[in-house]
């Protein structure tokens, strides 16, 4: 099946701009570059979202004033 589509491809019957075939002959559905930017993207945005969520933490968290500053020994 994949070899007639890209010899239809070749011959220029099918004109779809959907299939790429690379030097190696696989067959790549073009939409699948789109879908792996999109995981991408949906990965970093969820690391910077876990990373702002860390530094409010570290913000918020309760602060100890030092105890050499008031404990005379």
């Amino acid at each position: 099946m994949d070899d007639d589509l890209a010899e239809a491809m070749v011959d220029g019957d099918v004109a779809n701009d959907h299939w790429l075939w690379p030097m190696t002959g696989e067959v790549f559905w073009g939409g699948i570059i789109e879908l792996e930017r999109e995981e991408r993207w949906k990965a970093k945005a969820e690391k910077q979202r876990l990373n702002r969520e860390r530094i409010q933490r570290m913000r918020e968290r309760q602060k100890f004033k030092a105890i050499g500053k008031f404990v005379k020994g």
